[in-house]
């Protein structure tokens, strides 16, 4: 018992040291990784460059590397530092927000992006006034139906 006990904490100790091995190759792995998006993206804007300076000199060149299109919105987003800080205002403001909030806040951006909705909710409230008018305008012949009945009109103010 004693030494199958002694195996399973040596490969478990095993295990542990592989398993910091792979978390500090994975650390290293993801650094390089933002390196290397870095390095593209610096690359794209000195293409952006050459490509600025080539059109000038022998008209417009419609060439485009599909790497081009894959680093073009980042470096666009880069170079906007408005939109950086816009989009980082609507994130923390949306953290702000109570979980009743983030859910009207849901159902109004579906109900403005979707043109079905949009309809629905236009019908709804059309048939809702339509309910109204026909219940007060209901309740207005009644009332005067039953006055009519019982002899006396209310009579005009004299002015």
């Amino acid at each position: 018992m004693k030494s199958q006990r002694e195996r399973f904490r040596q490969r478990n100790e095993e295990l542990e040291l592989q398993n910091e091995q792979h978390q500090a190759q994975m650390q290293l792995l993801q650094g390089e990784i933002q390196h290397l998006k870095q390095d593209n993206l610096n690359l794209y804007e000195k293409i952006r460059f050459l490509q600025s300076c080539g059109t000038s000199s022998r008209g417009s060149s419609d060439v485009h590397v599909p790497v081009e299109t894959k680093y073009k919105s980042s470096y666009e987003q880069r170079l906007d530092p408005f939109s950086t800080f816009n989009q980082s205002e609507r994130q923390r403001k949306y953290a702000q927000l109570s979980v009743f909030e983030k859910i009207i806040l849901s159902l109004v951006r579906f109900m403005a992006s979707n043109k079905t909705a949009r309809l629905g909710v236009f019908c709804y409230a059309a048939f809702l006034h339509a309910l109204v008018f026909a219940v007060v305008y209901s309740m207005a012949l009644t009332d005067v139906c039953k006055q009519e009945v019982h002899g006396h009109l209310p009579e005009e103010p004299h002015g």
